[in-house]
């Protein structure tokens, strides 16, 4: 640490500020990777509907194709 002559020490804020940047990372994290979990989750059990390994209903899809059935069990597990 460089110290400067007139003995006075660094701004020490940013470092006050730390604790916040490293919650910010690991909320997220744990956002990124429960959204990651619904998406697989849905896509994996429409896909097995499809297949006629799961029930016929999860394959209901909105208008625009979205799999809201599937997504809605999805967020049970």
């Amino acid at each position: 640490m460089h110290v400067p002559l007139n003995g006075s020490l660094p701004d020490r804020s940013i470092y006050s500020a730390l604790p916040h940047i490293v919650n910010a990372v690991v909320l997220t994290s744990a956002f990124s990777s429960a959204n990651a979990r619904l998406y697989a989750a849905s896509r994996f059990l429409f896909s097995l509907g499809v297949q006629g390994q799961a029930p016929r209903f999860v394959t209901t899809v909105s208008h625009n194709g979205l799999p809201y059935v599937s997504i809605m069990i999805g967020v049970r597990q």
